[in-house]
């Protein structure tokens, strides 16, 4: 990988962790709303399936990083990535 194909690796990991953490917001509000009787369960499973897709794209972007022949561990280039596995629910 070039010095620009990590650049733009790392943008899309940092956007797909930004992208999770909406839809982790968005997922709770679903929630406590279709509770209440508010939303119907049709908008509360998009809302779940817009999370596990935030996951995944989490997931495949931090290995498309891991992945780069000169970086065996996350540190090399001081990047901070979020360990996998990591469920909020």
């Amino acid at each position: 990988m070039q010095s620009s194909d990590i650049s733009s690796a790392y943008s899309d990991y940092l956007q797909a962790v930004a992208d999770e953490a909406l839809a982790g917001k968005q997922l709770d509000r679903a929630r406590r709303l279709n509770e209440r009787g508010a939303i119907p369960d049709k908008d509360l499973e998009v809302a779940q399936a817009t999370q596990d897709k935030a996951r995944v794209t989490v997931k495949t972007t931090t290995e498309r990083l891991l992945l780069a022949p000169f970086l065996n561990r996350s540190q090399d280039l001081g990047l901070s990535l979020r360990p996998l596995g990591r469920n909020r629910m």
